[in-house]
């Protein structure tokens, strides 16, 4: 795994600490079945991870990264 992927799995696992992965995806209206069917997962087991109960493995992180778009701040200033 490269150091960017790295940097979007620590990105994805700050966002679910702290609420704001579960905060994107209500703004893009998308579903806890949704993400979680996507994701391969159960609802449930979505639910654990934007509360903080649970952190996912890296694989799963940076294909959340992917579904909710999640960038890490070097990429954004990048696309800037």
């Amino acid at each position: 795994m490269d150091i960017e992927a790295l940097k979007r799995v620590s990105e994805v696992r700050r966002m679910l600490a702290s609420g704001q992965a579960r905060e994107r995806r209500l703004s893009l209206r998308m579903s806890l079945r949704e993400v979680s069917t996507a994701l391969e997962m159960t609802p449930g087991s979505l639910s654990r991870w934007e509360s903080g109960q649970v952190q996912p493995r890296a694989g799963a992180a940076l294909k959340l990264a992917d579904i909710l778009g999640i960038r890490t701040a070097d990429s954004r200033e990048k696309a800037a």
